[in-house]
Formats: C-alpha cells, structure tokens, sequence
C-alpha cells in the first residue's frame, strides 16, 4: 500500500496520503494482499519490483517521446523476458564496477540503435540490477528503481524497441522483430509504418499468392561494407530526430519519422492517381506510414532493400501492397530513404531510394488489407 500510494504521489496523482491510525495501518498491512518485504523477496522479484517502477524517472530522463518504448519493454508479456535479461546481463558482467563485460549482442543493438550514449545506458542497466538485486529496504529499491530509469532515459527509444523486438516472443511464434514506436513516437518494425488518407481501396492481387520470409538478423541481401561517408549519414540522421517538421497544411512530420530520412524530408501533395507501394511480410502492418513511389515488382529485393534501408530483423519482405491516391490528392513528406546499419551490425544498407511518410489521424482511411498483398516474386 505504502509503495501504491508513493508512485500515486509521484506520477502527480496524489498530492499525499496518511494512514493516521496504528491500527488501521497494521490492517492493512496484514491483508492477504499486502506486499512481500523487500529484504524477503527473491533477487529476480527485486529486479522486477524495481523496473516495474521507473517509468516516471525513466520519463523525466529520456522525455515524453521514451514513454510508449517504456511501456513496451514493461509490458506484462516482455516483463518477465526483461528481468531475465537484465539478470543475465549482471552475470555476464564480470567487474560490475568498471562495466567491463556486458552482454555482446545488447552492445551491438546499442551501439547500432543509438551509439555511445545507448551503450553507456546499457552500462548503467547492468549496475542498476545489481542495485536491485542487492536492495534490501523499499528506499533501496527505490533507488534502484531510479538507476533504471535513468538507465533507460539514456538508451533510448530506438534500443528499447529493438531489445522487444529482438528478444519478446510474439503470440505463434517469432520474435516481433524491431517494434515501431509510432506511440512513442516510434510503430512497427524498422521504421514505424501507417496507413494514407484517403478512401480508394488498394488494388486487388494480380499475381500469385506471397510466400513471406522470415525476419532475421542475418546479413541481408544489398547490405555493403560500411564506408566513412555512409557512418556520417548514418549519425547524422539520428541528429535529427528532436525535430519536428512543421508547414502549413501539412501534418507536422514528428522526429522519429524525420531521422529516417537522409536529409530533412519535403512537404509534397501527391496527385489524384499515383501509385504508392510498401512491401510487407505476414507480420507487418499494411496500412504503415512509410511508403515509396518506386514498384517493388521492378526491382530485387537486394535493390529494394538497399534503397530503402529496411533491415531483415524489421521485415521479411515477401508481398506488397498498392495504394493509389484518391480525388483531392494526398499530402505526405518525402525524400531519399537514410542509411541503416545492417541487422548483422557491421554492413550497411546505404539507402537513397524513394520513401514517403504519410500521417495518420482520426479521418485515416483504412484501405490496404493483407489480402491485397501481391507476391513481390523474390522467392521467399
């Protein structure tokens, strides 16, 4: 009750609580329902206790825009993945002190989805449990529950979803891939993809039924040795992911969507008729944000997934949808796709091609369905 009516105080919704009698206190402390001491609980309960408290200062550590990440690292299915993960992450740190040993494939996520700062967060996880597990009063916790926090302000958005993606397994199977987090602002996997404006129904399927791949973590086909110019773009476009776009008519482009780019993206209306295309795999959401003027049909998938910069572990490609535009035309941001390092974490998808981001509000039209998926015939 103690530790219920202390978040209630900090996340604003109360502005205090007293229980003013010895004896309706110890009644409540003697519920059936009533907490487990903290110095008697097991270290794996500690590190849940505690992560399942630091929303609020992983909030203030990392801003709004980490809230919807948050949530989904916490959620009740992942939770117990993440506490798993967070202990075998203390383990493998041989000097906890110095941060010497960490889990090698959380380093290469972080380093490829937020660099220095999402590696040292990743360093400060790790301390973070050991707090944790060695907490031994509710104020210990607590403090340990604020290291998270911080810990997880530091990682950042983009980690915190690929760490879901790489490691939660989806109801039937598979892991989820990278998460979109459109709510944080992030969404699906790679790069969070939402459906046009607009009222027309994609077109129907003309070719054979897609076989979809599977997401992987493999090299994928068109990924590159990084180059030094391909690296600055690369930090570059995560530069801008604090920036809002904003322009008269237009629906503001969030940083999220911004940073995808490889430059800042331009506002443009797109005419009645054109065609617009996104390519999926069973486990993607049709009506995504992101979209290209360019056909997948007239491309290999190595073409395609260069250009586009979409990694195996966010989509495993297998089928497109066609949207075409609608009367009034439909306004998006466009420009050339940014760079992504592989999902192998040490080539590069170089990007350049075509992208589109299209928002989504309350009058979205929700017209592209799996079964208007086309096989892209990349033999998947």
């Amino acid at each position: 009750m103690r530790r219920f009516l202390a978040q209630q105080i900090t996340q604003g919704t109360l502005d205090a609580a007293v229980i003013g009698q010895a004896a309706a206190a110890a009644r409540v402390a003697s519920r059936p329902d009533a907490e487990t001491p903290v110095g008697k609980m097991g270290s794996l309960d500690r590190i849940g206790e505690a992560l399942k408290r630091s929303t609020p200062y992983a909030v203030k550590a990392g801003g709004t825009a980490i809230k919807g990440a948050v949530e989904a690292f916490l959620q009740p299915e992942s939770i117990a993945i993440m506490i798993a993960i967070a202990a075998g992450v203390a383990l493998a740190n041989t000097n906890p002190l110095t941060g010497a040993a960490v889990n090698t494939t959380l380093v290469l996520l972080g380093w490829a989805n937020g660099g220095l700062k999402a590696v040292q967060g990743i360093g400060a996880f790790v301390l973070a449990t050991i707090q944790a597990q060695n907490s031994k009063t509710d104020a210990e916790l607590e403090v340990a529950a604020k290291a998270y926090g911080e810990a997880l302000g530091a990682m950042g958005p983009d980690l915190l979803m690929a760490i879901v993606g790489r490691f939660v397994p989806r109801k039937g199977g598979a892991s989820s891939g990278k998460v979109s987090v459109a709510k944080t602002d992030r969404t699906t996997t790679g790069k969070a993809k939402r459906p046009p404006d607009g009222t027309s129904r994609a077109t129907k399927s003309k070719k054979p039924v897609a076989t979809f791949g599977a997401r992987s973590t493999k090299t994928e086909k068109g990924a590159e040795r990084p180059t030094a110019s391909v690296l600055r773009e690369i930090r570059r476009a995560k530069l801008r992911e604090n920036k809002t776009l904003s322009k008269n008519g237009y629906p503001d482009a969030p940083g999220w969507a911004v940073k995808t780019f490889k430059s800042y993206p331009e506002p443009k209306t797109l005419p009645e008729g054109t065609k617009i295309y996104r390519v999926i795999d069973a486990e993607s959401n049709p009506n995504g944000a992101f979209w290209t003027t360019q056909n997948p049909a007239k491309m290999s998938e190595a073409q395609w997934r260069s250009g586009a910069a979409v990694r195996g572990e966010w989509n495993g490609d297998g089928a497109y949808v066609e949207y075409t535009v609608p009367k009034g035309g439909l306004k998006v941001w466009s420009g050339e796709a940014a760079p992504q390092m592989s999902s192998d974490g040490k080539n590069v998808l170089s990007g350049g091609g075509n992208q589109l981001w299209i928002a989504q509000d309350k009058n979205s039209a929700t017209a592209v369905s799996v079964n208007d998926a086309i096989s892209t015939g990349w033999g998947n």
